[in-house]
């Protein structure tokens, strides 16, 4: 019974990850044609932040065309003379942390002792560690747009918003030259 159960577990662990990487191969295809269709129409771009499928569905995906003077940030195109200001918000969030090695030793105990129930209420009291993090930054970008005044940008990648910042700051202070 235990053989069958393991075999059946292996066929659908191979199944998700066959159909899921298909998945994947379709998503980053479609993502390459969103990205053509971008650089065909303004042209090669000077920067691309976030150059991945997963960061441009999630909107942190900016493309800075300096020729043209346009920039696309959370998906949302402006000229560079229409950008007034930005500023910055890093959020913070909490995080519980499981200690890995505490949950498999009391699953081994609780099994051992109880069988597959004492196993499963072994490893549920695993020691768990509270931890603050700042890890989500918002940059709110202010442009001379009345009906959508406000482009908004989230991440968790330190290095993507410190750039985006950067080319932000640029722009700003290039808009008097």
């Amino acid at each position: 019974m235990t053989v069958v159960i393991i075999l059946i577990l292996i066929v659908c662990i191979a199944l998700f990850i066959f159909f899921g990487q298909r998945a994947v191969d379709r998503g980053e295809k479609w993502y390459q044609e969103q990205k053509n269709t971008i650089i065909q129409k303004y042209g090669q771009a000077t920067l691309i932040i976030g150059d991945t499928l997963l960061s441009y569905y999630d909107g942190e995906t900016v493309f800075v065309f300096e020729d043209a003077g346009i920039i696309i940030v959370s998906n949302t195109e402006c000229s560079f003379s229409s950008i007034l200001a930005f500023n910055i918000d890093g959020k913070n969030s909490y995080r519980v942390k499981t200690s890995n090695g505490n949950m498999v030793g009391r699953g081994l105990v609780g099994g051992l002792a109880f069988g597959g129930i004492g196993a499963l209420a072994g490893a549920t009291t695993a020691a768990k560690n509270v931890d603050q993090v700042s890890h989500e930054y918002v940059i709110n970008i202010t442009i001379n747009n009345m009906s959508n005044p406000n482009i908004e940008y989230r991440t968790k990648d330190a290095q993507k918003a410190n750039q985006l910042i950067s080319i932000l700051k640029i722009i700003i202070d290039n808009k008097g030259i």
